[in-house]
């Protein structure tokens, strides 16, 4: 077994693996912002510039108030979102 191996082998690390994980949480977190803007376009009828807006006050707890969900399913839609 090489050097390099053996150093990859008791560290249980590959090199740039945390890079390559935060890349992977980034995309999920984006895909769950740009899928949550085009449900509350759909459901509420909103721009997709609105819905995105509204998704990120929403996602990031900000809450300003001046969108808000007319439907039911939109209010279980932002329900869920709250907390994450």
């Amino acid at each position: 077994m090489s050097r390099g191996n053996r150093a990859r082998t008791q560290s249980g690390n590959e090199p740039g693996r945390g890079w390559r994980r935060l890349s992977v949480y980034l995309a999920l977190l984006a895909g769950l912002f740009l899928t949550s803007a085009l449900l509350f376009a759909g459901i509420e009828g909103w721009s997709l510039l609105d819905a995105f807006y509204y998704t990120m006050v929403t996602m990031l707890t900000i809450g300003f108030g001046d969108l808000t969900p007319q439907t039911a399913l939109g209010k279980v839609l932002t329900i869920s979102l709250a907390p994450v």
